[in-house]
């Protein structure tokens, strides 16, 4: 019997290579070499044409070669030696994916050492050498499974350990469920009942009861927290092209990259890492687009501890080139909010000069009456109305130019130079309307309101003036002529909004649009399409604020500008 196994050694060997290569074209010589095998097994059951008789050794008995068994000899040579030039051939295909090279080495070695096992055909030709071939065939057992241990050879799950871990857990919380019933039959027996068998009843029905629901209860945490290998990769992929490709915010981008992933596939850690990284992991994925590395993605453990399969890679390397084209969005979506940005600085600066042409007028008046008081001082110095007069309106005029040079100063100041305050929400307002006192009064544009006081936030009082700026040159460049802006103030609970209204503008809804969602389209970049909202709009979110807009043909516009409250 024990040549039925050894015949069919190198028969099962080559059928177990063709199918872990993957080797469709041979099947028929595996066939084939099943059908040899049936063939010398029906020699060895019903002649003496395989094995004849034994020889007899000091070490033992040993079964004599007949004229087929060399036959049997020629096919294990053919088709060992066939196999492992197989395995040595697809190992260093260059094709061939490193984790599964790696898989291969194994077998091969494995393979090639239990070879050397076929020295125990010599003692069947009556030399008297031991038959030690099975030492050979323990260390290919040990191999194989150090490979399938720790590097899933053929995807075989290991479960040894979990068994283990639930079988521990199953038999340790139903030893204290039963100890307790036990303690409950002692209670019966001592209190209510001396008859032993009467007061087991309760505690026996009690542990029959709870033996199935407290089963599923154990399954069910095991299963979330030991078992955790399966995912589904649809949902990883509807993740990435529905949600993360989505995302214009890179920071936003990642930590959903990162919860997601963790998430799904069921993982300690997750990390993206943009530029080069030394960061340990278990498995690295490289972000490249357009052969230009974007990042790298770190993946943890599983919480499964099993390795990450090949299937694993070849999932999560397209969902790694669809993370770079969606940095590379986020990155360039960044670069041109920068951009616009210091375009509205430069339209800033040039404001300026028209503000500045505008608020000479203003300086102007007040000039005027410190000249004409200087030019009579020394006439009427004794004059005491005059020098009343002289007392009373000279410093009103020197506040007034104080205050026009103020708010044009700044205005003009850069963002960087500014730091957070608390300030009323009335006291920009003012500031504003005073740098565009000239523009709405030369369009015959009113300005009304609610500006109470006590409305306090605090955040960057210059940048916050830039951006009600921003809105309020934009109102009075596109209102009618004769219109009216409504401003209000309102502080509910835990925020401060400002209010602004003209009932006789409609803002385009393709200009909203921009203003609120710049990637929804091709952001026009001139006056009269919003810009001055769009930059308005950055400038309050960069603060902690946010700006909403409203229009139609009923209402109007109204621009809302929300803070939270400095009470908060």
């Amino acid at each position: 019997m024990t040549f039925v196994g050894v015949t069919f050694i190198p028969i099962t060997f080559y059928h177990f290579v063709i199918s872990f290569l993957k080797i469709r074209d041979k099947k028929n010589i595996v066939i084939i070499s099943y059908l040899i095998g049936i063939v010398f097994m029906a020699f060895l059951f019903f002649t003496n044409l395989y094995i004849s008789g034994g020889h007899e050794f000091f070490w033992g008995y040993y079964p004599k070669a007949a004229i087929l068994q060399p036959l049997d000899v020629l096919l294990f040579i053919l088709l060992y030696g066939n196999s492992l030039w197989l395995l040595y051939k697809k190992m260093k295909a260059k094709e061939i994916e490193s984790r599964q090279r790696i898989k291969m080495k194994y077998v091969t070695v494995a393979f090639f050492i239990a070879a050397i096992a076929a020295l125990d055909y010599i003692p069947n030709y009556g030399y008297s050498i031991y038959p030690f071939g099975y030492i050979f065939i323990f260390a290919m057992l040990c191999i194989l499974a150090y490979a399938i241990v720790r590097h899933q050879l053929m995807d075989i799950e290991v479960i040894i350990k979990k068994t283990l871990i639930f079988g521990g857990l199953f038999t340790t919380v139903y030893a204290a469920f039963a100890f307790f019933a036990f303690l409950g039959q002692v209670f019966f027996e001592k209190f209510i009942t001396t008859n032993r068998w009467v007061s087991m009843m309760p505690s026996v029905v009690a542990v029959t009861i709870m033996l199935r629901p407290l089963e599923n209860l154990l399954i069910n945490v095991t299963d979330k927290l030991l078992f955790q290998k399966k995912y589904d990769y649809r949902k990883l992929v509807k993740i990435f092209t529905s949600e993360v490709l989505t995302v214009l915010d890179l920071e936003k981008l990642i930590k959903l990259t990162k919860d997601k992933l963790t998430e799904v596939m069921k993982i300690e850690s997750c990390d993206v890492v943009i530029g080069i990284t030394a960061a340990d992991s278990k498995l690295k994925i490289p972000i490249i687009l357009h052969n230009q590395s974007m990042g790298t993605l770190l993946l943890g453990n599983k919480k499964s501890d099993e390795d990450y399969t090949q299937e694993d890679i070849d999932i999560l390397h397209p969902l790694a080139k669809t993370l770079g084209i969606a940095i590379s969005n986020a990155k360039l979506f960044e670069e041109l909010a920068r951009t616009r940005v210091e375009m509205a600085q430069k339209d800033k600066m040039a404001t300026i000069g028209t503000l500045a042409a505008g608020m000479a007028h203003e300086i102007r008046n007040p000039m005027t009456t410190i000249r004409n008081f200087a030019d009579y001082l020394p006439e009427r110095y004794d004059d005491k109305e005059f020098m009343n007069k002289f007392d009373m309106l000279i410093p009103k005029e020197i506040d007034r130019i104080e205050n026009i040079a103020r708010s044009l100063l700044e205005f003009s100041s850069s963002e960087g130079e500014r730091e957070d305050e608390d300030f009323g929400a009335k006291d920009v307002i003012k500031t504003v309307l005073s740098l565009l006192e000239p523009q709405y009064r030369f369009s015959g544009i009113g300005v009304s309101g609610d500006c109470k006081g006590g409305c306090v936030i605090r955040t960057n009082k210059g940048t916050v003036q830039d951006a009600i700026f921003n809105i309020m040159k934009y109102i009075f460049a596109e209102a009618p002529k004769g219109s009216n802006v409504s401003i209000n103030l309102t502080e509910t609970g835990k925020s401060v909004y400002i209010s602004i209204r003209n009932k006789d503008l409609i803002t385009a809804e393709h200009i909203i649009k921009d203003v609120l969602e710049p990637a929804s389209g091709l952001y026009r970049e001139k006056r009269g399409f919003g810009f001055d909202l769009f930059v308005a709009k950055q400038l309050i979110e960069r603060n902690g604020g946010t700006l909403n807009i409203f229009s139609n043909n009923r209402t109007g516009s109204e621009f809302r500008v929300y803070f939270k409250s400095a009470s908060v």
